[in-house]
């Protein structure tokens, strides 16, 4: 499967580092979800974008001291203060302690903070991502997220560590994440605009449901992300639960920038609308 094989053309020290950062380990304990339960879809999908607007935002605040969410103006200061210290490698986003609507139609408070190695453009400069007290959409944040890039005359792509943590705002509903992913560049990977960008993302990782269900997932046809789209352009997940078949969440065609996916669970097809 081409989520599970990636990672072969991955540099041995990226890989390394990948690995390190969260081997993944299975409980005797695990819960089962029920077949009509497609919410787990719909929460991986959450947190593949939190995961996906957090590099966003550090590549743009570090490229132009702004961030722009959705095309248009960019953010005014009262949504987010950006501190970029080139001197001490370190880069912080401050949303602040009160939600801000953003142009993604989501609300975020708190600070996602970048710390990293070498210069930031340089080939093989790791980043890492983490959170304080930040908030989308009222769901707490936490966790680390740590990017390597890698970069060679005609390509540009970056060996992604995931490990990441969201908890409902009356603390009812808390889902985890661990990934080892890669974000491939097809177009915009040399301008410093990070909106002309459009990627893949691949990989593969495991995933606790909110109920305490633990289940496999690999991405099977590239993830196609534009950042002027608030979620995955099109892609296929396939998702293993322990003693459950597998299940396929399709981020559907690369047809305008809907909310729109479904959830194929023993043959039928159920919509979901990503948030």
């Amino acid at each position: 499967m081409r989520g599970k094989k990636f990672y072969a053309f991955l540099s041995a020290s990226a890989l390394a580092l990948v690995i390190v950062a969260i081997g993944c380990k299975k409980s005797n304990t695990d819960k089962v979800v029920n077949v009509e339960d497609i919410s787990y879809g719909k929460e991986n999908a959450r947190i593949e974008q939190t995961v996906s607007d957090a590099e966003t935002f550090v590549d743009q605040a570090y490229a132009s001291g702004f961030l722009n969410l959705k095309g248009g103006n960019a953010l005014g200061s009262t949504c987010a203060n950006i501190s970029v210290d080139t001197a001490a490698h370190r880069i912080v986003i401050d949303f602040s302690t009160q939600n801000c609507l953003c142009k993604d139609s989501r609300y975020r408070r708190g600070k996602i903070i970048c710390n990293y190695t070498k210069k930031y453009t340089d080939s093989g400069s790791v980043r890492s991502i983490y959170f304080d007290k930040y908030y989308v959409n009222d769901y707490s944040v936490n966790g680390l997220i740590t990017v390597t890039k890698i970069q060679s005359p005609k390509d540009l792509h970056y060996a992604i560590a995931s490990n990441v943590t969201l908890t409902s705002a009356d603390g009812l509903l808390t889902t985890s994440r661990r990934a080892t992913q890669t974000r491939s560049y097809v177009t915009g990977s040399f301008s410093e605009d990070v909106y002309d960008d459009e990627y893949y993302v691949d990989g593969y990782g495991d995933y606790t449901h909110s109920n305490g269900a633990l289940y496999t997932f690999s991405i099977e046809e590239h993830l196609r992300v534009n950042p002027n789209c608030d979620w995955p352009k099109e892609g296929i997940v396939e998702m293993i639960q322990v003693n459950g078949s597998p299940r396929i969440f399709n981020y559907g065609p690369s047809i305008g920038c809907d909310r729109k996916a479904t959830m194929t669970v023993n043959e039928v097809v159920n919509e979901v609308l990503m948030d």
